[in-house]
């Protein structure tokens, strides 16, 4: 491979820089004949969200060969500036509707509210009903794991399966609220 002097690049591989906002849409990347790669700098509504490196097909880069590569490999941070845009995007005491969340007018194949509240506790279950009645249709979509951390009694387990069976329920045996979260 040479550079435009005329110079010999060992061991470099010829690879295309290009920006695409997603909230703009990605079309297919077309005269990349020259090239082995293109690295794609991902931007949402100008707020960078990472890069991904790309195999030039041919003379293109199809746009489903980009979408494929962003959602492997930024999946998450994706996620995460596209909610955060939603949060502040929302009116003052409302919360988005994530099920109605889109990127560029198309809906995600996977659903954005999959997620997780962690609920961790140790040995008092009548303050607990309160928290877990506040949860209690506010998050439909979510997954609510109560973390029983070191239980001296039973008490916790009976109320969650009684009350709240929609709810999960795990003990940490190891006490400590830094054990509680990583279980």
């Amino acid at each position: 491979m040479t550079n435009a002097a005329g110079e010999r690049r060992w061991g470099a591989l010829p690879t295309r820089v290009v920006a695409i906002d997603l909230a703009d849409g990605a079309d297919d990347l077309r005269g990349l004949e020259d090239y082995v790669f293109v690295h794609v700098l991902v931007l949402v509504d100008g707020e960078p969200v990472g890069a991904v490196r790309v195999p030039v097909e041919g003379d293109s880069c199809p746009a489903a060969s980009i979408a494929a590569a962003v959602n492997a490999e930024l999946g998450d941070d994706l996620l995460r500036v596209v909610l955060l845009k939603a949060l502040a995007d929302a009116s003052p005491g409302q919360a988005p509707d994530l099920d109605a969340l889109t990127l560029n007018g198309r809906r995600s194949s996977k659903p954005f509210t999959s997620m997780t509240v962690a609920v961790c506790t140790r040995n008092r279950p009548e303050r607990l009903v309160k928290c877990l009645e506040a949860l209690v249709g506010q998050l439909t979509p979510a997954r609510v794991l109560v973390v029983d951390n070191a239980p001296s009694t039973d008490a916790t387990a009976t109320l969650v399966a009684e009350r709240f069976p929609d709810f999960e329920y795990v003990v940490e045996p190891k006490p400590g609220l830094d054990h509680a979260r990583n279980r």
